[in-house]
């Protein structure tokens, strides 16, 4: 969701003191083209980030442990947002693909490691209970981000939600609230988890 919440800040451009799609003027079947040609292409390659790191974290927790590779990755991922924030606009299609893909590598590290971590915390008999907690927890924390808190920084910055349906020009502030609620809030978060699991995350067992 965040490099897809981040596609405004790549292909648009500044034009009369607002932003707009890059497609320009062309027929309305150029515009759906590129838009499903530049969204898809995101989507592939974000999921071909994770097909392919999938192993090499598990591979990675073998010899340095489950808890330093979480930490690493959250780090790694939280830095893949703020890189699309700062570098996109700049990239265009090659640097989003590539940073998709990035963004994709950082995402299974420390998703699949907090799901294994699980049964090392709880202990024998427990896995169940703490399996739904952190489900739970996740699903209620997923809920809450994708529509209180976006929904609250872009109304925040004024994003004009008519104008981006319908890819129309959007004002800078705007645009600083789109990497906000995808790339800045985000980061600061996933490095807040890294600080909070390095201090007071317990040691677990080896994969």
């Amino acid at each position: 969701y965040g490099a897809y919440g981040l596609a405004p800040c790549v292909y648009g451009t500044r034009h009369s003191g607002g932003w707009r799609c890059r497609t320009g003027a062309g027929s309305k079947f150029r515009r759906q083209g590129f838009r499903l040609f530049k969204n898809g292409g995101i989507i592939l390659a974000t999921t071909f980030g994770i097909i392919v790191a999938q192993p090499l974290w598990v591979k990675l927790a073998k010899h340095i442990g489950k808890k330093n590779v979480y930490i690493i990755d959250t780090v790694f991922h939280g830095c893949t947002f703020l890189a699309w924030a700062l570098t996109a606009e700049r990239l265009g299609m090659p640097g989003a693909l590539i940073l998709s893909v990035l963004i994709g590598v950082g995402n299974p590290g420390w998703v699949m490691l907090g799901f294994s971590m699980v049964t090392d915390v709880a202990g024998d008999g427990k896995a169940g209970l703490f399996s739904s907690v952190w489900i739970a927890a996740d699903k209620i924390g997923f809920a809450l981000g994708r529509t209180l808190l976006i929904g609250l920084i872009l109304s925040g910055f004024r994003l004009a939600s008519i104008k981006a349906v319908a890819g129309a020009a959007q004002s800078d502030t705007a645009i600083m609230g789109i990497k906000a609620a995808f790339a800045f809030v985000p980061a600061a978060l996933y490095f807040l988890g890294a600080i909070m699991f390095f201090l007071w995350g317990p040691e677990t067992s080896e994969p």
